[in-house]
């Protein structure tokens, strides 16, 4: 039996089109204004006679903006998972953007950049946008995505020649991040910074616990079947920070907020083409976490030779978990309590729930003094304190040696 991984293929191509087309759009508008001169308007004065302009040999033009393509493709001869995977490069043709930049003066000392490329189909695309002004601040945001190949093969068994390919070989996982941020950095006031980011992880990639197999020509069971992991996991970042000069103290507070939202499972089919013994076993593994930090510091200089910092941070951490380990015909099973293949040692759990709560606190204290040039001697103290308490619970599900399941909590 296969199973096929199902990707979004148009929305992604769409994705990666509109990068392509913006970029050339872009290029295309900036190599316009960089060389062709302006117009002269009715009001301009026209000289009597013109004389030709000298030339030098100093003359050279700046060009600061610039579109890079290219496109290429891979011919491979053999297994294609496995070149993908050391590769880290897909089969056959890809292209697109490799680099681009364009960027813009704004008033007297900001400047607007993009910074971009997106490479169809290696699924390595990236934009991020820039404005900023020394004496103003900044705003940045952005988007990165990038993909890692991986390769879903088993074990191959020589004695025999056992070897099983049960679906796609050609695993990967999609890593990404759209963010946020900005900065106020105003002369004499607090400068504050902010910034959120989402992270992503999603995708199948190969598993190194594999399943079992009895096809072995009779040296025994060996575990040689393939098994693959679905990840999808999220995670959402906020952080802000403020810093302040006064007199010879430097003065700073920060806060920072986690979001956690894991979905993962591990999929593993035992025995594969044995009648009475072919079976799946899904995993599910959830978690679920919120962090919460606020932390300040300060930093002051008494002379070239005293220094002192004091800084605390507090750190609350929550998390939820859940989960199941069920038998089943396939993939991602009903729980059925006489599912007819079931065999001895064939355990699971259902209804995972619990989590756990942690509290720290942290406390820093430090003095540097420089008697001698070449020779520091810092004193510290660190206190901490840390609280943590957790419960879970579940629903058993044991074979006996009856072959019923039985339930315990």
């Amino acid at each position: 039996m296969k199973t096929t991984f199902k990707t979004d293929w148009w929305k992604r191509g769409q994705g990666a089109g509109c990068v392509f087309a913006a970029s050339w759009l872009i290029g295309s508008l900036m190599a316009v204004a960089q060389e062709t001169p302006a117009p002269k308007t009715a009001g301009d004065k026209q000289p009597a006679a013109e004389k030709p302009a000298e030339t030098t040999d100093q003359t050279a033009t700046e060009y600061n903006n610039w579109i890079t393509l290219g496109v290429g493709s891979t011919f491979i001869d053999g297994d294609k998972a496995s070149f993908m995977r050391r590769e880290q490069m897909r089969k056959g043709p890809f292209g697109g953007v490799e680099d681009f930049h364009w960027e813009e003066n704004v008033g007297k000392k900001g400047i607007f950049q993009i910074d971009g490329h997106g490479i169809f189909d290696n699924h390595d695309y990236s934009i991020q946008l820039g404005l900023s002004d020394p004496d103003k601040g900044y705003l940045r945001a952005g988007y990165n995505e990038f993909r890692t190949w991986y390769d879903g093969s088993g074990g191959f068994f020589p004695q025999n020649g056992q070897w099983f390919s049960l679906y796609d070989n050609e695993l990967h996982i999609d890593r990404g991040e759209a963010f946020f941020e900005g900065g106020l950095t105003l002369p004499d006031i607090p400068q504050i910074t902010f910034r959120y980011a989402h992270e992503f992880r999603k995708g199948p990639k190969d598993s190194t616990e594999w399943g079992d197999s009895n096809l072995t020509g009779g040296f025994g069971t060996r575990a040689i079947v393939p098994t693959f992991l679905n990840i999808d996991e999220k995670r959402d970042i906020f952080q802000g920070d403020v810093k302040h000069t006064i007199g010879n103290t430097d003065v700073g507070l920060g806060l920072r907020y986690e979001i956690l939202d894991n979905n993962n499972s591990r999929e593993i089919h035992r025995r594969p083409n044995e009648p009475t013994a072919d079976r799946y076993v899904t995993q599910k593994d959830g978690l679920k976490e919120d962090m919460f930090n606020v932390h300040g510091f300060t930093e002051t200089r008494f002379n070239e030779k005293v220094a002192l910092t004091l800084g605390g941070s507090f750190t609350t951490l929550d998390t939820d978990i859940s989960g199941s380990r069920i038998y089943g015909t396939s993939y991602d099973p009903v729980y059925d309590p006489v599912y007819a293949r079931r065999q001895q040692r064939d355990e699971g759990f259902m209804d995972l729930s619990g989590g756990a709560n942690m509290k720290q606190y942290v406390a820093n204290l430090n003095l540097m003094v420089t008697p001698l040039d070449n020779f520091v001697v810092v004193a510290s103290l660190r206190v901490e304190k840390q609280a943590l308490d957790g419960i879970a619970q579940l629903t058993e599900l044991i074979v006996t040696d009856a072959a019923f399941p039985v339930l315990a909590e």
